[in-house]
Formats: C-alpha cells, structure tokens, sequence
C-alpha cells in the first residue's frame, strides 16, 4: 500500500508542475524522446548554460516523459 501512495504522491508532484498541459503534438515523438533522454542524463550545469528556448524545451519534454512513466507506474 505505501508503494502506490508513493507512486500517486510522484504523479501529482508531476502534475502540479504543468507540463502535461501544454501541447507538444507538432513535435515529433522520436524528438521529445530524445530531449527527455537528454534531460535525465546530463548534468545540471550542461541543462543551465543551454540558451532558454532549448532548455525550456528540454525540461518540458522531460516533465512530459516523467507524467507518463508516473502514471504507467501507478
């Protein structure tokens, strides 16, 4: 029981950031994949110096990412 109320705290942790709201279908998956995969390897400082617009899609596509597997998790 403690693991699924984890997992529901994580999902709405997840959610409360917003990210799921926002419409990412003009992008393609393979690309928001990618930007995720990215954002969950690299480094703080790497994500930091990218110039806005590429961080802000990269943190996006990661908080996406996150929803689903968070969702499927619980």
């Amino acid at each position: 029981m403690a693991g699924l109320v984890g997992a529901l705290e994580r999902l709405q942790e997840i959610r409360a950031l917003g990210g799921g709201q926002i419409d990412l279908s003009a992008v393609p998956p393979v690309r928001v994949q990618a930007l995720a995969r990215y954002a969950a390897a690299a480094r703080s400082q790497a994500i930091t110096r990218m110039p806005n617009p590429r961080r802000h899609a990269t943190l996006l596509a990661f908080a996406q990412l996150e929803e689903i597997t968070a969702l499927d998790d619980v």
